[in-house]
């Protein structure tokens, strides 16, 4: 995703000033290529080339959950370390952080000022994402970072992320999302992100065979496989034993090394494939075995499958499209959800929402409806579960929290991401 909340607690941090300028960018709307970020990152003096190396992270669904493993290890090897994501959840800080920690208000307001500068200077239309790479890459050379980890917003070859050349690349997974921007199919999409790598670029994927001929040299994620070698440059994983258990761990096969390590802090089937790609990409970037169980431990990384305070079990997710739902519904039992729970549910306006809603609403029992900024009218998701028996519209989305919760049922929480940042938000 390529923008952020109109309104967020950050104003109480950045000088509101500066972030209400910023977020003004907002309507010059989206558009691929580096023709608009070029010419600011000249004005700034190349900050994009600064840092040794460069990680850029793409894929339709878990990007964010790599991205934030391999800086949680890379910190923990003790590099000096950028890390930039997005959207944010519950403040626009979160986007860049220095060795794992957000961004302080007086650096990002120091940032804004002089990226809109460039803006101003060079006549360039520039839009809010865009706005904020500069400021990432800005921040990471003013630090001195020596790996700069990179979440693509939208596609890949023609994200503004990709001004910076990639010396290390992963690809999480391929789906429909974006269609409207990046193309119409799969192919497409698939073109678009393996765009993202550079000549001599070392690089880590999790995709399905048909499009692994296009790639260039690659470690290729392969199906879990109980005792599986990795004969050529597939990369396997086997989680052995059960979370929770002291004797668990998880085991990550690689064409350089096998690596015994800690089962994955984040909850979710999908997050076992998620560990396991950045688990590769941190042994090609010659990270040790102990750094990366340090960081795959110690990740922070919200609304994944999180559990929020308080009774009853209450799951917040930050699914936003099918693929992701259907990843959400694999690991539902994982925690403790059983058909039957309430579910609050909202979308994006420009999100397959139909095929969402009907996935989870089938195994729910109470269905509510809200709504957050960015998100579509909660009355206008009604019409896409014609005839459920139990349904219920609360536009407040804290207000539809409540009202679930109180019905003493476990509560499903999913989406959007700005909906889970909309729920965190009310909570601080």
């Amino acid at each position: 995703m390529t923008s952020t909340a109109p309104t967020d607690p950050a104003l109480m941090d950045p000088e509101p000033s500066v972030y209400a300028r910023l977020l003004g960018l907002e309507s010059v709307g989206i558009r691929l290529g580096l023709e608009r970020i070029a010419p600011l990152m000249v004005a700034l003096g190349h900050p994009h080339r600064v840092a040794r190396r460069t990680v850029i992270i793409t894929g339709t669904n878990g990007k964010g959950s790599v991205a934030a493993t391999v800086s949680a290890s890379l910190t923990a090897a003790g590099l000096r370390v950028g890390l930039y994501t997005s959207p944010h959840l519950v403040s626009v800080l979160e986007r860049i952080r220095i060795d794992d920690q957000d961004l302080g208000a007086a650096e990002f307001d120091a940032l804004g000022e002089a990226v809109l500068g460039a803006i101003a200077s060079t006549g360039t239309p520039a839009s809010f994402f865009e706005a904020l790479t500069a400021m990432a890459f800005l921040a990471f050379a003013r630090h001195d970072v020596d790996v700069q980890v990179l979440e693509v917003g939208v596609g890949g070859a023609r994200d503004a992320t990709r001004i910076a050349v990639p010396t290390h690349v992963a690809i999480t997974q391929i789906a429909l999302d974006h269609a409207a921007l990046i193309g119409p199919g799969l192919k497409e999409i698939a073109a678009e992100k393996l765009g993202v790598t550079a000549p001599g670029s070392l690089n880590v994927m999790n995709l399905p065979p048909r499009f692994r001929q296009q790639a260039p040299p690659s470690w290729h994620l392969d199906d879990n496989r109980v005792g599986a070698a990795a004969p050529g440059c597939g990369v396997h994983y086997q989680l052995v034993g059960t979370r929770g258990d002291a004797d668990a761990r998880f085991r990550v096969v690689t064409p350089e090394r096998t690596l015994l390590l800690p089962p994955p802090r984040l909850a979710g089937t999908h997050q076992l494939a998620n560990t396991a790609l950045a688990t590769a990409l941190l042994v090609r970037l010659g990270i040790s075995d102990d750094a990366i169980a340090a960081g795959i431990s110690g990740i922070r990384w919200r609304a994944r499958l999180e559990r929020l305070p308080g009774e009853p079990l209450t799951i917040l997710d930050g699914a936003h499209n099918p693929a992701g739902i259907r990843k959400l519904v694999e690991s539902l039992p994982e925690v403790g959800l059983a058909p039957g729970f309430t579910l609050v549910f909202g979308a994006h306006p420009k999100k397959d929402a139909g095929p969402m809603l009907r996935r989870l609403a089938a195994l729910a029992g109470t269905v509510v409806l809200t709504e957050a900024p960015l998100l579509r009218a909660a009355t206008r998701l009604v019409r896409l579960l014609p005839n459920h028996p139990d349904l219920h519209v609360i536009a407040d989305c804290s207000e539809a929290v409540r009202a679930a919760r109180a019905l003493g049922r476990p509560v499903l929480i999913a989406g959007s991401l700005y909906l889970a940042g909309a729920v965190l938000r009310s909570m601080t």
